[in-house]
């Protein structure tokens, strides 16, 4: 199931990279959707590795290894988004648009299984 999740989520950025292109975006737009998608697979990986050890903890120690983990993605997240933004507005766009996608990833799956 994840391989089609992160399938779907690259067919996204390949989307929006062309929408991008159509529109006249830069290189910056294009170097910000690969960011953003390769964020997003780390992210689905990471929410994947902590589930499956949290699921080995106690009750307690389980919430808290969530909590952390769950912060160390979004703290990674707004380094990406900091670091892109000192790149430039396309670069931002890029990477932000491409966050998207593993919302765009998640409402296919369900939009799948009906």
């Amino acid at each position: 199931m994840k391989d089609k999740f992160i399938l779907t989520m690259i067919a996204y950025s390949c989307i929006i990279s062309i929408i991008g292109l159509i529109l006249d975006a830069d290189i910056y737009y294009l170097i910000g959707v690969t960011c953003g998608t390769l964020l997003n697979i780390y992210k689905t990986y990471s929410i994947k590795n902590s589930l499956n050890r949290a699921v080995g903890l106690s009750e307690d120690k389980a919430v808290t290894y969530s909590q952390r983990q769950y912060l160390v993605r979004y703290i990674f997240t707004g380094i990406v988004l900091f670091i892109s933004a000192l790149n430039g507005v396309q670069t931002l766009l890029g990477v932000f648009i491409a966050l998207l996608g593993l919302k765009f990833a998640a409402y296919m799956e369900l939009i799948k299984r009906k």
